[in-house]
């Protein structure tokens, strides 16, 4: 279990290596914005239009917690 867990943590930390909370959210708004404007997107109904931005909400939430488990869980686990 330990193996799994500090292979997750990797992947976290290589992850924000790559990518900031603020980089994330302007990735992420960036893609609602070309997703929404997109031909696709004529056919969405509001739920599915009302579900992406949910989901661009929970990923700008989730990045800063994951810089958190970066931060201070990973140096627990992991030994460089």
């Amino acid at each position: 279990m330990n193996g799994e867990l500090i292979e997750s943590l990797e992947k976290i930390h290589h992850f924000l290596d790559f990518f900031t909370p603020e980089d994330i959210e302007s990735a992420s708004w960036e893609l609602i914005q070309i997703a929404f404007g997109s031909i696709d997107a004529d056919g969405w109904s509001h739920l599915e239009r009302s579900s992406r931005l949910f989901f661009h909400r929970q990923l700008i939430e989730l990045a800063p917690a994951l810089k958190v488990v970066d931060q201070r869980i990973r140096p627990l686990f992991v030994t460089e």
